[in-house]
């Protein structure tokens, strides 16, 4: 991890703690706006509360700063496709597969 305040974040994320675990991610994004765990993270809990725009645009900019990370065309996928955007949807998910054939 790259940042102090990751670990704490995860381990708020693990018990439960969702609004501790987004202030600290956040925190770690205003020191490194391109971290990807941290990205990635919120995205998870946008997707969970059901803010599936909020998780769309937090993946991207993951992937703006990662775009060879297959987990986050996958999870891209998966927002678009709940969305009902299914043709971006599966581009998402073929780049998944495309970056690493044995991914799904």
């Amino acid at each position: 991890m790259s940042h102090p305040k990751q670990r704490l974040a995860m381990e708020a994320q693990s018990r439960g703690d969702m609004a501790g675990a987004k202030r600290l991610f956040e925190e770690v994004l205003f020191d490194l706006p391109s971290d990807m765990l941290s990205l990635y993270s919120l995205m998870v809990m946008a997707s969970q509360a059901g803010k599936p725009w909020d998780a769309l645009q937090l993946i991207e900019r993951g992937l703006a700063a990662m775009p060879d990370y297959p987990p986050a065309h996958f999870a891209r996928g998966t927002i678009l496709q709940s969305l009902g955007l299914f043709d971006e949807a599966l581009q998402a998910l073929d780049q998944a597969i495309l970056l690493q054939p044995d991914y799904l």
